[in-house]
């Protein structure tokens, strides 16, 4: 373990409010812009799956709590309270909660993907809901939606994969209470690929069911500009 001081070092308070900022956005990317119906709908898939997302608030809520955990955790690792808010200081992975090259990319990819599906909430305005409806200014193919027809969705997700390599693994602050073993690294796995690949599977009925949808409101319109944008990735696919 690093040498302890008393108090936080610059480089633990900048690290920490990054990771507050990274919480933040991940806290925004998360909530929907226009309050949630309960109505279930014939043309919406995921949504009546999952309950018309009925656990979206409790799931925000879990990850700001993960996100304040390890912001404490980085912030007071190396002070001599350490012990305050981690039993066990030597068990995380110490490149998780300080400045460090994969810290670096995991909380750069949280910011600038979180960051893109806002700009997504932003162009779309009161259009944007987590629900099919009609958009209410029309097919918007301006901003972000002239290189991409879905990129909240390609944004959300791979923003989720800095999250969960920086704030999921069993080495992170979980180490302060459990000793990381080879079944716990196991279960840690397959949890990440697991989750990774339900939300490819959600994504996958969404595009399908609001592709659809929007065919059918716009029609020519739609197909037009279906055929000369990127689904995910700009020029590429």
């Amino acid at each position: 373990m690093a040498f302890q001081t008393t108090y936080p070092s610059a480089s633990a308070i900048s690290y920490t409010a990054t990771l507050l900022v990274a919480m933040y956005l991940n806290h925004l990317a998360i909530t929907p812009p226009v309050p949630l119906t309960t109505t279930k709908s014939s043309t919406d898939a995921i949504f009546n799956k999952t309950g018309g997302f009925s656990g979206l608030r409790n799931f925000r809520w879990f990850m700001a709590t993960i996100f304040l955990y390890q912001s404490a955790c980085a912030l007071l690792i190396n002070t001599t309270s350490s012990s305050l808010i981690c039993p066990n200081p030597a068990g995380p992975d110490p490149t998780l909660l300080t400045w460090s090259p994969s810290s670096i990319v995991y909380l750069a990819t949280i910011i600038i993907f979180c960051s893109l599906r806002l700009g997504a909430y932003s162009t779309l305005g009161s259009s944007f809901t987590y629900t099919l409806t009609v958009p209410k200014n029309g097919l918007v193919t301006t901003g972000i939606y002239r290189y991409l027809q879905h990129p909240s969705y390609a944004a959300y997700f791979v923003s989720t994969v800095g999250v969960m390599l920086l704030t999921w693994r069993v080495d992170g602050p979980a180490a302060c209470w459990v000793q990381p073993g080879s079944g716990l690294w196991a279960a840690n796995t397959v949890f990440i690929v697991g989750y990774g690949m339900a939300l490819l599977f959600g994504f996958s009925m969404r595009v399908r069911d609001e592709e659809k949808f929007l065919k059918g409101q716009f029609g020519k319109e739609w197909e037009v500009w279906h055929a000369k944008t990127a689904r995910f990735m700009p020029f590429v696919w």
